[in-house]
């Protein structure tokens, strides 16, 4: 990671950085190198982002998938591990003619260690607008239980 503009000097952009108005040609030198290193160095998969809550009686989880239908994702749970696989499709509506694509077909891979075992039966799945929401009921095991005081 850059914490320096000085830092750009070990890439070869060190005589660009020095005044506002070079800041164009640093742009096309980086879009150039970037256009040169090809699409073998871009990322090949996206990893889920997740948003874990526990309410007590559930867990619920949420994570961001832009751009995936709910027939794109898998999700499963097996040995405490929720698991979450998905393809993003990149056709376009039917009618539709591609001028620019700049949004490919993108695998999808997240896993988390589920932190009490959860019920099964009962867990709820929804995926709207790019947004997959979980509801893992916890086991009766798992639930929080109050104790009562007695006075003595």
């Amino acid at each position: 990671m850059l914490s320096n503009w000085n830092d750009l000097n070990a890439l070869g952009f060190g005589d660009v950085v020095h005044s506002a108005a070079s800041l164009a040609e640093l742009h096309r030198r980086v879009e150039r190198a970037m256009r040169q290193a090809g699409p073998r160095h871009r990322m090949a998969t996206a990893d889920a982002r997740w948003i874990v809550k526990d309410t007590g009686e559930s867990l619920e989880l949420r994570a961001e998938l832009p751009g995936f239908q709910p027939g794109d994702v898998d999700v499963s749970v097996e040995d405490g591990h929720l698991t979450i696989f998905g393809q993003r499709s990149a056709s376009p509506p039917e009618g539709y003619a591609v001028l620019r694509k700049e949004r490919g077909e993108l695998p999808l891979r997240g896993s988390l260690e589920l932190p009490c075992p959860v019920d099964l039966d009962r867990a709820e799945a929804s995926l709207d607008r790019g947004v997959l929401r979980l509801t893992l009921p916890k086991t009766p095991q798992a639930k929080p239980r109050r104790i009562a005081i007695n006075a003595s």
